[in-house]
């Protein structure tokens, strides 16, 4: 009997130690409880939240944006320069009859002319500005002898090679024409409607936090360098002289006495005679440690001499991130000018659901709506763990592609603790809380124990039958009773 209490008492202890030996972090919390997570004890942590569990899962695409810079903000001063697709408003007097002007609106060939009358050939427009093509058309009506004088005007109507995108989650992705040089991004995200989603989701107002502006930087050449301006040649100075302008730098060490440092100076050497002191010095050839030839590289394929011809010839790109609310709240340091070929991206929400199985309160389907769930949020909102739940068993199930998924082993015990980084919920993650065989007899062990304060009465149905306040058969009359049905007499 006593061995049975030892082994009842001394199964809970030993899985406790076993517990407390791996790790959890939880049972400091609560009476022989390891599904009381948290950190309750020691400083504050700051920790980051990861987006993937392992390499295999690849992280969604999220920027490493950079801050707009004053420049970012500036209106450009330069002329526009005219590109394919333009269209110019041409006024030119007296082209056609005496004393009356000649209006005309033309668009900038793919080729980069447009045309007039009376003049023979295509006129080159692209790639200059408005008042370098009225000058260039004065030129050529006076070379061929059209006008003597001639009055030229030309007005920029639509400057359709300045363009902009925008993509993403707005009412109206689509491609514009910049209408005017102090063009911004606030006006950019109105003209496309707004920020919103349309899919069957019905999420009309997502947490969207970052809008990406993609910029293209213009390439800078580097300048010739300037050769140095000629001098005489002046002779190396003498060895003797530079051994006398240079002073000779103290020898010694240093040593620590009284609490202090000392430098000691070392005894000075021996002097060389005059003989030596005036013969030339003889330089040693200076030991050059041996040449490195470089790795010889692999020969490119055709296919790869492709891409990288491809690649030098892209522009480079700068990325802005631009913080949303601020924007929206009027901040003007986010609010930057469009550009030339500027790439606007309002990156979409995660919209989808996460499954929450085992031992949970309230394990089910849960949505994501547009926000970044964590972990340990995820928990939470499904009522956190049973009593029967071991946080140190949890497994989270996740796709890494079409028809591939993971299965990843997470110490939930040492997140809620703080020694471990939480992580980011996808659409279509599983949530597995396991337990431990050891949780029943911690379950029991903790629910044996009663404390009952002032005065109390417990009834145990277990001796029903003695401690009941009814009367009680005598048991010899009641065998006898039972004989006498069985065979007919009774003793």
């Amino acid at each position: 009997m006593l061995k049975r209490q030892i082994a009842a008492v001394a199964f809970p202890l030993i899985g406790l130690l076993m517990c407390s030996s791996l790790g959890c972090n939880a049972m400091l919390n609560g009476w022989l409880d390891p599904s009381q997570v948290g950190r309750f004890r020691g400083p504050a942590v700051t920790q980051e939240l990861r987006r993937s569990i392992s390499i295999a899962d690849e992280p969604e695409l999220y920027l490493q944006g950079g801050e707009p810079t004053p420049d970012d903000l500036v209106v450009p001063a330069t002329d526009y320069v005219l590109q394919a697709a333009d269209f110019v408003d041409l006024n030119v007097y007296e082209l056609m009859f005496p004393g009356q002007p000649w209006y005309q609106t033309r668009q900038i060939s793919n080729g980069g002319f447009i045309t007039i009358p009376q003049v023979k050939d295509r006129i080159r427009a692209a790639g200059l500005t408005a008042l370098e093509l009225e000058e260039h058309l004065k030129q050529i009506l006076i070379e061929q002898q059209i006008l003597t004088q001639p009055e030229v005007a030309v007005l920029v109507r639509e400057a359709r090679g300045r363009t902009y995108n925008i993509l993403g989650a707005v009412r109206v992705p689509r491609s514009e024409v910049i209408p005017r040089p102090d063009y911004r991004l606030i006006d950019a995200l109105a003209a496309a409607g707004g920020v919103t989603v349309q899919d069957s989701f019905n999420v009309r107002e997502p947490t969207i936090k970052t809008v990406y502006v993609f910029r293209s930087e213009p390439e800078i050449k580097p300048e010739p360098p300037v050769p140095a301006p000629r001098s005489e040649p002046q002779p190396p100075p003498a060895f003797s002289s530079v051994a006398q302008t240079q002073p000779e730098a103290p020898t010694g060490h240093w040593v620590w006495v009284n609490g202090e440092w000392k430098f000691v100076a070392s005894a000075p050497a021996a002097t060389l005679p005059a003989e030596s002191a005036t013969a030339p010095a003889v330089e040693s050839p200076l030991e050059r440690e041996p040449r490195m030839e470089p790795e010889a590289e692999l020969p490119l394929t055709p296919e790869e001499e492709i891409w990288e011809r491809l690649v030098a010839q892209m522009p480079s790109q700068r990325v802005l991130a631009i913080p949303l609310e601020r924007l929206q709240e009027g901040d003007p340091r986010y609010n930057v000018v469009i550009r030339d070929k500027d790439t606007i991206w309002v990156p979409a929400p995660l919209v989808g659901e996460y499954y929450v199985m085992g031992n949970i309160y309230r394990p089910g389907v849960y949505g994501l709506n547009g926000r970044d769930v964590s972990l340990r949020q995820a928990i939470a909102a499904a009522g956190g763990l049973s009593p029967l739940a071991d946080p140190t068993r949890l497994e989270l199930i996740r796709r890494i592609g079409p028809d591939q998924e993971q299965i990843v082993q997470v110490n939930l015990d040492r997140i809620f603790a703080g020694m471990e980084q939480d992580v980011f919920l996808k659409p279509d993650d599983i949530i597995n809380v396991g337990t431990n065989p050891v949780m029943p007899f911690l379950a029991v062990l903790r629910n044996a124990f009663r404390a009952t304060y002032g005065f109390g009465f417990i009834y145990d149905r277990n001796f029903a039958d003695i401690d009941s306040f009814e009367g009680q058969t005598n048991p010899t009359d009641r065998r006898r009773s039972e004989q006498r049905t069985r065979f007919g007499f009774g003793l």
